[in-house]
């Protein structure tokens, strides 16, 4: 049997690790659900994904700054990848202007899942999707444009 439809979420510009401006301004009860909010917005992201059996996780860049984030953005990155690997959830990344490749010291080591799409050049992959195949292209921010 041919699926009648695919599932494919997609997330982009969640900035994790990156300070909020404003939130010694905003109300008391506010501020720790401001500080909060990246990271719940991947969490409900990741947990969507595998309630909803998605066939894959598009990510479409600014994710995370290395340069700015501290350990705590990246691992909690990694373990949320980590949550799509085991469910063999594959994730596909087209790096932004802030989580762009020259910015990584070393690109860390994520889960097998993860494919970040290469800024050079376009890059398609082949995904199953119920008995029909799906081409996901992309390509990483290029300072020179596209």
């Amino acid at each position: 049997m041919v699926a009648s439809h695919i599932r494919i979420l997609h997330g982009g510009d969640f900035h994790l690790g990156r300070p909020i401006d404003g939130v010694q301004f905003a109300h008391a009860d506010l501020r720790k659900s401001l500080i909060d909010a990246p990271y719940d917005a991947v969490t409900r992201m990741v947990e969507s994904a595998v309630v909803e059996n998605a066939e894959a996780v598009v990510l479409s860049g600014n994710i995370i700054d290395p340069r700015n984030c501290g350990g705590y953005a990246l691992s909690f990155l990694i373990e949320q990848f980590d949550v799509l690997a085991e469910q063999q959830i594959p994730v596909y990344w087209a790096l932004g202007s802030e989580d762009r490749v020259s910015h990584w010291p070393a690109m860390p080591q994520f889960p097998s899942n993860v494919q970040v799409f290469p800024s050079a050049a376009w890059k398609r992959h082949s995904l199953d999707c119920g008995g029909f195949t799906v081409e996901v292209a992309g390509r990483s921010w290029n300072s020179g444009g596209l």
